[in-house]
């Protein structure tokens, strides 16, 4: 394809100046008797087609064949450099392909793909708001981080023309977009005021889903056009796929929305339909909606989670086990469940993969929930020699030691985590939190000479310091 594309460019370019350019004229910015603008601008169109068409035959055909491998990337790449500088000639429709085709194939080059975003906003006034919906959901595919104010604007000049497909691609685009933009704020209630005269088309929760989403996501939940599409999920409610449940449940949870408002109802329900076979790398999101949202079945489904922890959390990863943790530490019924004895124990044998801040953080959750086990003390240890410490931080440190009571603090191993982590303080702290270190060793009854004298030592150090700044 490359090789015939390169043939039929340099055929027009021949056919529209067939003698060369003479040395003399070589860097002119002059157009010679036989180059008039039109000629030139036909040749640069018939050029960008031409590169349009080669990108498209090799997109489709790693469609075909479900992959694309280097070579064609390579080859890709080359078009799109060519295409660079006939972008400014090329009109919107055949900007559209483009940016359609690169999406197909999550195309990786930000520097092009922002530059055929400008071009795209510069055709705006060529498309319908259908087709702006299209082209805004393809450029958030590449990751484009501009606004494209010039689609939006145009999007909303004729928002209440725009069909299901077009607002389901631009709520799409919404809810996978990177960062909020003002002007898809302004736009986005406009678009939602027709929204529930499109209901009777939708053939799936998934328009629901991503209009729901999106609103919620730029503080609209409150919208007169939400409380429709709500209710209208229970024609879906045996739908409902694990990949709506979970934004929808947190959507409502953020609005604050009744589990027994009709629609909501619906999808709480299927929640708990699903819970046993939802992928529990998605827990951490389940757990937080119902620590917030008062559901008739709340202790039933928190108990069927707790048991797929204890069996599975081996998959999670570690900034995973971390988030779920510390929820978990916050539920009073999960202290005394052997799921968090499980998760000990999995972070006991895979702590060389966490971070400092994730083992510390680990550490805190467990003594919030007083479970001090042989598999804590091996996390405690292993971050003392490895990790920089149980608690990296005064403020963390206080953290810790809040949560430890004098009769944890009998335990030898325990003890010992504690004078370690209060000495390794003792040289960076100031006045007040060497105050605040007595304390608590006072309150833990921690007798141990050594590490007292270090900390009145290291408050009378403090003391001489601002005497010889005042003289």
């Amino acid at each position: 394809a490359f090789a015939k594309i390169h043939v039929n460019v340099h055929e027009l370019l021949k056919a529209m100046n067939p003698s060369p350019m003479p040395k003399h004229a070589a860097g002119s910015s002059s157009l010679t008797k036989s180059q008039d603008p039109g000629s030139m601008n036909n040749v640069t169109i018939a050029a960008a087609q031409e590169y349009v068409s080669a990108i498209s035959e090799l997109v489709y055909q790693a469609r075909e064949s479900s992959f694309i491998g280097g070579d064609d990337m390579r080859k890709i790449q080359r078009h799109c450099d060519n295409l660079k500088p006939l972008l400014r000639q090329m009109d919107g429709p055949l900007v559209a392909k483009v940016v359609k085709l690169l999406a197909m194939i999550h195309y990786k080059d930000y520097t092009f793909a922002s530059v055929v975003a400008r071009r795209a906003c510069e055709t705006a006034s060529q498309h319908s708001a259908d087709v702006c919906c299209q082209i805004v959901f393809n450029l958030v595919k590449l990751n484009v981080q501009d606004t494209l104010v010039a689609l939006m604007n145009r999007i909303e000049a004729d928002a209440d023309r725009i069909s299901i497909q077009g607002a389901f691609l631009l709520f799409q685009a919404l809810e996978r977009q990177a960062n909020p933009s003002a002007v898809a704020r302004k736009v986005l209630p406009k678009v939602a005021i027709n929204c529930p005269k499109l209901l009777g088309e939708a053939t799936s929760p998934s328009f629901h889903r991503s209009f729901i989403v999106a609103m919620g996501r730029y503080g609209l939940s409150s919208h007169a056009s939400v409380g429709p599409v709500v209710r209208d999920l229970k024609r879906f409610s045996s739908q409902l796929s694990d990949r709506d449940i979970i934004p929808l449940v947190q959507c409502f949870a953020d609005a604050k929305l009744s589990p027994q408002t009709e629609g909501v109802v619906d999808v709480f329900e299927k929640l708990e339909e699903r819970l046993p076979y939802l992928d529990i790398r998605t827990m951490d999101a389940v757990i937080d909606v119902l620590s917030m949202v008062a559901c008739k079945n709340n202790s039933a489904m928190m108990d069927n989670i707790m048991l797929r922890l204890g069996q599975e959390c081996g998959k999670l990863s570690c900034f995973q086990m971390v988030g779920i943790l510390e929820l978990m530490v916050q539920y009073p019924a999960a202290k005394d469940h052997e799921c968090l004895n499980q998760m000990a124990f999995v972070v006991s044998a895979t702590k060389e993969a966490y971070e400092p801040d994730g083992l510390q953080r680990i550490i805190i959750a467990f003594a919030s929930a007083q479970k001090f086990s042989a598999d804590f003390f091996a996390i405690c240890e292993f971050a003392q020699e490895s990790r920089h410490g149980v608690a990296r931080s005064f403020e963390r440190l206080m953290q810790f030691l809040s949560f430890l009571t004098v009769d944890a603090c009998r335990d030898p191993r325990l003890l010992r985590i504690v004078i370690r982590a209060v000495d390794d303080a003792a040289t960076a702290v100031n006045n007040e939190e060497v105050v605040a270190l007595q304390k608590e060793v006072k309150r833990l009854n921690i007798q141990h000479p050594s590490l007292q004298q270090k900390l009145i030592a290291r408050l009378r150090s403090l003391q001489r310091e601002a005497g010889e700044r005042k003289n």
